[in-house]
């Protein structure tokens, strides 16, 4: 009898938390506490979520990350098997490596991303999220979403008027 009413209480959390989202976000769009843009209720999202895979871009978007993803974890694993190995069959290079391994540890990985696109540069053909500051803004227009806020646009070379779909969406105007 208890697994139910744990599962009823947890599914009560996440639908008060998504009305609770919504409440607020038809409230910003009145009020304009937030950039509309910053701060869309949960059913732009599924709107728009809906409207980029039925064109392509969502799932075009998602093999990108996801190509990246394996590209880091196949260069991870290329450096990081060989030198645990050695590290393991060679006491000095053990005690040359285990340092800055042990430097690193406690930082979680996400903490360490600014560095990393601060060292490296965003990649070149970005798929999502704001541009770096020499993409171009041409193209850029507004456009008016189902509940009545401006919504950036830009038109691909695929013809979609998907704010995502390119890298002039930033910053809202």
């Amino acid at each position: 009898m208890k697994y139910p009413v744990r599962r009823v209480v947890r599914t009560l959390s996440v639908a008060l938390f998504l009305l609770g989202w919504q409440g607020a976000s038809m409230l910003n769009v009145r009020r304009q506490f937030l950039n509309p843009i910053l701060f869309p209720s949960p059913l732009d999202m599924v709107r728009a979520a809906y409207a980029e895979s039925t064109e392509g871009i969502l799932w075009r978007d998602i093999a990108a990350s996801l190509a990246r993803i394996f590209q880091g974890f196949g260069i991870g694993a290329l450096i990081a098997i060989p030198l645990g190995c050695a590290t393991g069959y060679f006491r000095r290079l053990d005690d040359w490596v285990d340092p800055i391994v042990e430097l690193f540890r406690p930082i979680p990985p996400l903490a360490l991303l600014p560095l990393f696109i601060i060292w490296l540069g965003r990649p070149t053909r970005s798929t999502s999220g704001p541009p770096s500051p020499s993409a171009p803004t041409a193209g850029r227009s507004s456009a008016t979403s189902s509940s009545g806020r401006r919504c950036p646009t830009s038109s691909s070379a695929s013809g979609s008027a998907s704010p995502w779909a390119s890298s002039s969406w930033w910053p809202p105007s």
